[in-house]
């Protein structure tokens, strides 16, 4: 049998790894982020590297559209990471909570069972099987 502290401390530790597997997914992010927001930069200025007054710079799209294909990689990693994440914290709430209320249901019927009155040897009969017992007696009456 196990103990509701056994559960508690099973969510406790499923939290908590969730939240650091959350943290590092995102310190990682920041720091590619800033990576490619360096990469970016460098790329926009060595553009104005040759620019001379009076005249329209030339840009290239090129550098842009390969830090953006990067943003986006990088966007899709971590959304998948964090759905792997948020999996694995799904697993282990849902074993937690199913020992729990497997626990309970079982402290329930051992409850159940000592405090049954011993002439009631099974549980209560349903609300239609009374019904069909109650219509069948004043059948019997009225046919009297």
């Amino acid at each position: 049998m196990t103990y509701p502290f056994d559960q508690i401390a099973a969510l406790g530790k499923a939290n908590g790894q969730l939240v650091v597997a959350l943290v590092n997914i995102g310190r990682e992010n920041s720091e590619t982020y800033a990576r490619i927001g360096g990469k970016t930069t460098s790329a926009l200025v060595d553009q104005f590297k040759d620019w001379k007054l009076g005249t329209v710079p030339d840009f290239k799209s090129e550098p842009l559209s390969i830090c953006y294909s990067e943003f986006q990689s990088c966007g899709e990693d971590a959304v998948s990471r964090i759905k792997s994440a948020f999996d694995e914290w799904q697993e282990c709430s849902r074993d937690a909570l199913t020992q729990a209320a497997e626990g309970q249901q079982g402290f329930v019927q051992t409850w159940a069972s000592w405090i049954r009155p011993a002439w009631q040897a099974s549980p209560v009969e349903p609300a239609a099987t009374k019904k069909a017992q109650k219509s069948t007696a004043s059948e019997t009456l009225t046919a009297s």
